[in-house]
Protein backbone atom coordinates (compact mmCIF):
# COMPACT_ATOMS: atom_id res chain seq x y z
CA UNK A 1 0.00 0.00 0.00
CA UNK A 2 2.56 2.63 0.53
CA UNK A 3 3.56 2.63 -3.24
CA UNK A 4 -0.33 3.04 -3.86
CA UNK A 5 -0.45 5.90 -1.26
CA UNK A 6 2.18 7.79 -3.89
CA UNK A 7 -0.20 8.07 -6.60
CA UNK A 8 -3.21 10.20 -4.91
CA UNK A 9 -3.34 13.06 -7.83
CA UNK A 10 -5.79 13.51 -11.09
CA UNK A 11 -2.15 13.28 -12.71
CA UNK A 12 -1.35 9.99 -11.03
CA UNK A 13 -4.36 8.46 -9.60
CA UNK A 14 -4.15 4.44 -8.71
CA UNK A 15 -6.95 2.45 -6.37
CA UNK A 16 -6.48 -0.91 -4.53
CA UNK A 17 -9.92 -3.00 -5.37
CA UNK A 18 -9.55 -6.43 -3.60
CA UNK A 19 -6.07 -6.56 -2.90
CA UNK A 20 -5.07 -5.26 -6.21
CA UNK A 21 -3.90 -2.06 -7.62
CA UNK A 22 -5.22 -0.43 -10.38
CA UNK A 23 -3.82 2.82 -11.98
CA UNK A 24 -7.18 4.64 -13.43
CA UNK A 25 -5.27 7.79 -14.17
CA UNK A 26 -6.43 7.44 -17.91
CA UNK A 27 -10.04 6.36 -16.96
CA UNK A 28 -10.92 9.47 -14.45
CA UNK A 29 -12.69 11.56 -16.67
CA UNK A 30 -14.53 9.23 -18.41
CA UNK A 31 -15.38 7.33 -14.71
CA UNK A 32 -19.31 7.07 -15.37
CA UNK A 33 -20.26 8.17 -11.58
CA UNK A 34 -17.96 11.66 -11.88
CA UNK A 35 -13.91 11.68 -11.60
CA UNK A 36 -14.40 13.22 -7.95
CA UNK A 37 -15.42 9.70 -6.71
CA UNK A 38 -12.56 8.04 -8.34
CA UNK A 39 -10.32 10.76 -7.17
CA UNK A 40 -11.83 10.18 -3.11
CA UNK A 41 -9.92 7.29 -3.41
CA UNK A 42 -6.48 8.00 -5.18
CA UNK A 43 -3.82 6.39 -3.01
CA UNK A 44 -6.49 4.57 -1.31
CA UNK A 45 -8.44 1.21 -1.00
CA UNK A 46 -11.75 1.60 -2.65
CA UNK A 47 -12.97 -2.34 -2.78
CA UNK A 48 -15.64 -1.33 0.06
CA UNK A 49 -17.26 1.41 -2.20
CA UNK A 50 -16.70 -0.27 -5.64
CA UNK A 51 -18.22 -3.96 -4.67
CA UNK A 52 -21.60 -2.98 -3.81
CA UNK A 53 -22.42 -0.84 -7.15
CA UNK A 54 -20.58 -2.52 -9.92
CA UNK A 55 -21.55 -6.28 -11.30
CA UNK A 56 -19.20 -8.84 -11.61
CA UNK A 57 -16.23 -8.60 -15.23
CA UNK A 58 -16.49 -4.38 -14.82
CA UNK A 59 -12.67 -4.73 -13.52
CA UNK A 60 -11.85 -6.93 -16.57
CA UNK A 61 -13.32 -4.97 -18.82
CA UNK A 62 -12.48 -1.25 -18.03
CA UNK A 63 -8.97 -1.62 -16.40
CA UNK A 64 -6.03 -3.56 -16.28
CA UNK A 65 -3.70 -4.32 -12.84
CA UNK A 66 -0.80 -2.68 -12.11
Amino acid sequence: MSEVRKHASRNSCWIVINKIAYDVTQFVGSHPGGEAVLLSYAGRDATDAFVPLHPPGTLKDCLSAE
